[in-house]
């Protein structure tokens, strides 16, 4: 991601934003970690346990820890990087499509 980030001119230049977009996209795979593992439980009620703890904590915590970056115009600032592509798209296709 970041490789075509800095290709396609989605990733910035300017070490603080780019600092921002690495914290941003570092705590989103954190969290995703979180969500596929809850795809490897073979037991129904510990798998039932787990998805509710996702939507019960994992991922509001995770939403609320991104909310004030998303009063910009995206995640960074005020141009779309790779922090926007990551977070969004995967957030909106995988989950909350789901």
């Amino acid at each position: 991601m970041r490789y075509l980030g800095r290709k396609l001119g989605y990733y910035p230049s300017d070490p603080d934003a780019a600092h921002k977009v690495e914290i941003l996209s570092c705590s989103f795979y954190e969290t995703y970690e979180q969500i596929g593992k809850t795809f490897r439980i073979k037991d129904e009620t510990a798998k039932a346990k787990e998805v509710k703890k996702l939507f019960d904590k994992v991922l509001p915590d995770f939403l609320k820890s991104i909310n004030k970056e998303c009063k910009k115009d995206f995640l960074t600032g005020k141009s779309l990087t790779v922090a926007d592509f990551l977070i969004g798209g995967v957030m909106y296709c995988s989950i909350l499509d789901n």
